[in-house]
């Protein structure tokens, strides 16, 4: 690691597990908006609750912050993968029950190595 960093990888990774379960409650909460819509845009949907519950502006907002969120992720990241000094192992991945893969990552960041 840089020393001139005063965060360490550990604390990284954390923020971007974080950062990765905030991205994919947000992402939920955008499929929920598109679900409701749906219905209350189906035609047998009373025109007043289709009014009341109008989601465009929640939605709008919900996808603004997710994008902001998936930005401050994507720079985490790169400040980890910049900062860390890799040391790469290999291992044996179980893709199917019959099917393994050989993948390399580092001990520290988990980078997969191409």
């Amino acid at each position: 690691m840089n020393n001139t960093n005063n965060i360490d990888i550990q604390t990284y990774k954390k923020y971007k597990s974080k950062y990765e379960f905030i991205q994919t409650n947000l992402q939920e909460i955008i499929d929920i908006c598109l679900e409701l819509e749906n219905i209350l845009t189906d035609s047998s949907a009373d025109p007043e609750d289709a009014n009341f519950l109008n989601l465009d502006a929640f939605k709008d907002l919900i996808k603004l912050d997710h994008q902001q969120i998936r930005t401050k992720h994507d720079k985490i990241c790169k400040k980890i993968y910049n900062n860390c000094q890799h040391e790469f192992v290999k291992d044996l991945v179980d893709i199917t029950p019959d099917k393994s893969q050989h993948i390399s990552y580092c001990k520290f960041c988990e980078m997969t190595e191409f």
